[in-house]
């Protein structure tokens, strides 16, 4: 009986481990200063899946490519925070504009993935 339990509790472990490592997965980040400016913080959640190597440059292509609306004013710009929708369910990422002084996002853009 014993042993049935050990058994039982491996199986269920197991079940729970892997949301468990997906999750994990989806909550790194990766954060580095844009080239153009260093002040500006570049960050690239875990669902877009890629390294600290190509989140700074990715996230200069979105800058280099000017403001995403009239009503952003690039050179306020303090973050860039880019994610892939839905937990990488969908084929777009988003990218999530900062400016000084205000915590919340003011402009929302689609981007294409990496």
């Amino acid at each position: 009986m014993t042993l049935k339990f050990v058994g039982r509790l491996r199986e269920w472990l197991g079940v729970l481990a892997v949301p468990f490592l997906v999750l994990m997965s989806y909550s790194s980040q990766t954060v580095s200063p844009a080239s153009s400016d260093s002040s500006i913080m570049i960050e690239c959640d875990g669902s877009t899946r890629i390294g600290p190597g190509e989140c700074g440059p990715w996230g200069d292509t979105i800058l280099a490519a000017g403001s995403p609306g009239e009503n952003v004013d690039m050179s306020q710009i303090t973050r860039l925070e880019i994610g892939r929708a839905l937990w990488g369910y969908i084929d777009h990422c988003t990218v999530q504009y900062y400016v000084e002084g205000i915590g919340d996002s003011v402009y929302e853009a689609d981007v294409g993935c990496l």
